[in-house]
């Protein structure tokens, strides 16, 4: 069976705002989540490896498990980088040149979280956003969820590292 993102999200608090898709962690459930990822990857991302992050919410790691099985289920690649700033899971992926999905409410309060979704150029559009919300995606029976895979610590040493090499050595 198939269906539409958009009309699967109408009686859903999920939306596209001003920094991708945000919603109430409840609304967040894995078939959701699931279904966010596939139409973002049928629109934009298309490729063999994904760049996953997700920042300290409570809830990031639940929906990213559920992001990750999405991509183990249609054999992409997934580069977990686990918790690090959304700039820095972005511009990892651009350094990689491949798409990326970082699990942020960003400034949103703790019961609410949020997608936001890189293709190889940076930042989707709002006209991706419209894309995406128009994909026809094929539901499966149930979402089985594993532990997160291990943390590719690449990412995070090159977070530190720009930091590092900007601040001059204090003598």
């Amino acid at each position: 069976m198939n269906i539409v993102l958009k009309d699967f999200l109408v009686k859903s608090s999920i939306k596209f705002g001003t920094s991708g898709a945000r919603g109430l962690v409840t609304d967040f459930t894995s078939e959701v989540s699931c279904f966010f990822v596939q139409a973002f990857w049928q629109a934009c991302g298309y490729g063999a490896t994904v760049v996953i992050g997700h920042d300290l919410r409570p809830s990031s790691p639940e929906i990213t498990r559920a992001c990750v099985a999405f991509f183990r289920d249609i054999g992409v690649e997934v580069i977990y980088v686990g918790a690090l700033p959304t700039p820095a899971i972005a511009l990892y992926a651009q350094l990689k040149k491949c798409p990326a999905i970082v699990v942020t409410g960003s400034h949103i309060p703790f019961d609410r979280n949020g997608l936001k979704f890189y293709s190889i150029s940076g930042e989707i559009s709002k006209l991706d956003e419209v894309c995406i919300l128009s994909q026809q995606l094929k539901m499966s029976s149930s979402v089985v969820l594993d532990d997160l895979p291990p943390v590719n610590q690449v990412a995070h040493k090159a977070y530190v590292k720009r930091y590092i090499d900007f601040f001059p050595t204090m003598r």
